[in-house]
């Protein structure tokens, strides 16, 4: 009995060390905070408002147009002839089609855009982490909004990956 509780006690020594090593290989990065300061991201933010903000402005515009024609007809129809009647409901159903087209367009260019910008994004915090926790001697990172609890604040590796983000964006 004497010898399997100092068996015991030497693994559970062991796995408590093996344990404390592997966490010090392990590091934490606030990718939300990352993202957000990404010189990318800014960039890509001023991209999408030039591409996107006439058509953007010419939908806003087709809507008060197609809400004005609704209205102008509840109001007026009482009083219209049906064939001035037909002609208007045809008019106001063709511009609806018309602009649900454009606004389908419209939202599927900008969610196309996003995701390649996003796909971009990441794909340089990635290789910008991967290369700080390299330098650190760090083998895992993990998100920070993932971990409970971080006793150690040296394993938090965010301002230094900002930090090599913008000296990469300065050159």
């Amino acid at each position: 009995m004497k010898k399997f509780l100092v068996i015991l006690s030497i693994f559970l020594g062991l796995s408590l060390t093996l344990l404390a090593q592997a966490a010090s290989h392990i590091a934490v990065v606030d990718m939300q905070t990352i993202v957000q300061n990404s010189p990318e991201k800014k960039e890509a933010d001023k991209n999408f408002e030039i591409k996107f903000k006439e058509r953007e402005t010419k939908l806003k515009i087709e809507k008060v147009d197609l809400e004005d024609k609704i209205k102008n007809f509840e109001k007026n129809s009482p009083t219209m002839k049906q064939t001035e009647r037909k002609k208007l409901q045809k008019e106001i159903d063709d511009k609806r089609d018309i602009f649900i087209k454009n606004m389908k367009s419209f939202q599927n260019d900008t969610s196309k855009f996003q995701a390649e910008e996003s796909t971009k994004i990441f794909r340089n915090i990635k290789s910008i982490v991967k290369s700080v926790a390299s330098k650190k001697g760090y083998e895992t990172v993990i998100d920070f909004n993932t971990v409970i609890y971080n006793k150690n604040e040296k394993s938090d590796i965010t301002n230094d990956v900002l930090k090599e983000m913008l000296n990469k964006a300065k050159k």
